[in-house]
């Protein structure tokens, strides 16, 4: 791994496109922390309503978590809702669209055969505007240029619902994400005491100024909401808030997010 800059900045990422509806968003270099909702949606029939109700939160950017829509049918009829609901989703969505497919072995809903998963990112590559995949999954590292080829952007990711890794294999992760190609680099991982949320936003900061990328770095749990607040202190490209569902433990609102980085970044 090279070693950490304390005058590097990380390059700045643009998500979106300015011929869509949708618009663009930067984030990392000189950007503000972003804020992305997530859309948590398993039906169709409640993806429009919910779009706009997250919408209507004013974060930055949506996450449409497709895992819930996926794992409500039977794995024949998966793809054909996918692309389905991909043009719902994107037709509609007034923000930037991040795409993810959280996976049983990363605390999602679903469980998908590694062709399923790369070939399912390959289709939501070519509308929405970035694409998480996770960075351990078997053919992730495979599928980065595919999705740069499409316009998109890769935002690598690790998760843990248990626990806070060591320090050396965080860096470990995000080491393999930067070799990847990605353009953002995420982690999440559920924290059980003080010292867990410091590791992280520690390897947070590091990994920004060893790679000169976005980072990403989430405190799950009690002891982990700093992580969601910290902003720019500790290099946090985005922060993931709740609007009509919470997507993952201890995420707090839009409006307390903004709060807090409003309050830590004066």
């Amino acid at each position: 791994m090279s070693n950490p800059c304390d005058d590097c900045i990380p390059t700045e990422v643009t998500i979106g496109h300015a011929s869509t509806p949708r618009g663009m968003l930067n984030i990392g270099g000189g950007a503000p922390t972003a804020v992305i909702s997530s859309l948590m949606s398993a039906s169709l029939e409640s993806l429009t309503s919910e779009i706009t109700d997250v919408a209507g939160a004013q974060p930055d950017l949506l996450e449409w978590r497709v895992d819930p829509l996926l794992a409500s049918v039977q794995a024949s009829e998966r793809e054909g809702l996918l692309r389905t609901g991909l043009k719902l989703v994107t037709d509609q969505s007034p923000l930037p669209l991040l795409a993810t497919i959280r996976t049983v072995a990363e605390g999602g809903l679903v469980d998908l055969s590694d062709g399923q998963y790369t070939d399912f990112l390959a289709i939501l590559a070519t509308f929405a505007d970035a694409i998480d995949l996770e960075i351990c999954h078997p053919g992730a590292i495979d599928i980065v240029e595919e999705i740069h080829e499409a316009g998109s952007i890769a935002v690598a990711s690790h998760h843990d619902f248990t626990r806070t890794p060591l320090t050396v294999d965080i860096d470990r992760v995000f080491a393999s994400m930067a070799k990847a190609g990605a353009d953002v680099l995420k982690i999440a991982y559920m924290t059980h005491r003080p010292e867990d949320a410091l590791r992280i936003m520690d390897a947070q900061l590091r990994a920004s100024r060893t790679y000169a990328l976005p980072v990403i770095g989430i405190g799950m749990g009690e002891f982990g909401a700093i992580t969601r607040i910290c902003g720019h202190t500790f290099a946090s490209a985005a922060t993931f808030a709740s609007a009509s569902s919470s997507s993952a433990p201890g995420q707090l609102s839009v409006e307390e997010t903004r709060r807090g980085l409003v309050t830590l970044q004066r």
